[in-house]
């Protein structure tokens, strides 16, 4: 987890949404010209004060916490299809729906014990957990689900805003290409 030292400002998580619409805009924008077809939909969103209260109580209400918690107070869905495999960060309701229906891993097993909650996935099967115990952001792919639990998990950010700091960096790149 990130953590905030007394009179330091923690993640500023509204700059880096604002920061990849734009980017999202400008990859966009090129994409067809460099591809040859038409890109997906890239969307970041940010969220009213009210949704992102609302979004925080839902998942609170689960056990969530951490800075899941301070990203869905201030974002919701992020859509980038075309980045790499694509990826999706779920809006706030997903993943408490993902959660209560059970249809996501809650916990890992395997080389690595924790538990987690996923809050993303790519266009290759795999799904991005934040472990509830350390804020690491796992990368779930090539194991196993039985029940809530997942086998195997590998480790692609130290936590949540270095996560996004990595995908804020795969975009300016696919931007400069």
């Amino acid at each position: 987890m990130v953590p905030v030292v007394s009179g330091e400002p923690g993640p500023d998580w509204v700059g880096w949404g604002r920061e990849m619409q734009k980017l999202a805009e400008v990859f966009a924008s090129g994409f067809e010209r460099v591809h040859g077809f038409s890109p997906g939909e890239h969307e970041v969103e940010l969220v009213s004060p009210e949704d992102g209260a609302e979004a925080v109580t839902g998942l609170a209400e689960i056990g969530v916490e951490g800075n899941l918690l301070a990203f869905y107070a201030e974002l919701g869905a992020v859509t980038l299809p075309d980045l790499g495999n694509g990826i999706w960060i779920d809006d706030a309701a997903s993943v408490v729906e993902g959660i209560t229906a059970g249809y996501r891993p809650t916990e890992l097993d395997g080389a690595l014990k924790d538990s987690v909650v996923v809050f993303a996935t790519d266009g290759g099967g795999a799904m991005f957990a934040v472990s509830a115990t350390s804020g690491r952001v796992y990368r779930l792919s090539l194991g196993s689900l039985a029940g809530s639990v997942y086998e195997v998990g590998d480790v692609v950010g130290e936590d949540l805003w270095a996560f996004l700091d990595r995908l804020r960096n795969d975009l300016i790149e696919a931007v400069r290409t």
